[in-house]
């Protein structure tokens, strides 16, 4: 897959830490994304991706419930 080899690239260059969406197997965003190099974590809507409001949280604190954020965005 595209993304591994990009994966396997950057294992060659530690002191780069880009973020990557985390997706399901349908191709859907994940409702919750991090970055790995700050640890902060939010949520997004599964299937554009768009950042949900108010839902972006630092490392040390209790991130969002994206999955129940996610179930009722798609049900309204």
């Amino acid at each position: 897959m595209r993304v591994e080899r990009i994966q396997m690239f950057l294992s060659h260059f530690p002191n780069l830490k880009p973020d990557f969406p985390q997706c399901d197997l349908d191709g859907n965003y994940e409702p919750q994304q991090h970055r790995a190099s700050t640890g902060e974590r939010w949520c997004v809507e599964p299937f554009s991706g768009a950042q949900v409001p108010n839902t972006r949280t630092a490392a040390d604190q209790e991130p969002a419930q994206c999955e129940e954020l996610s179930s009722s965005t798609i049900s309204s």
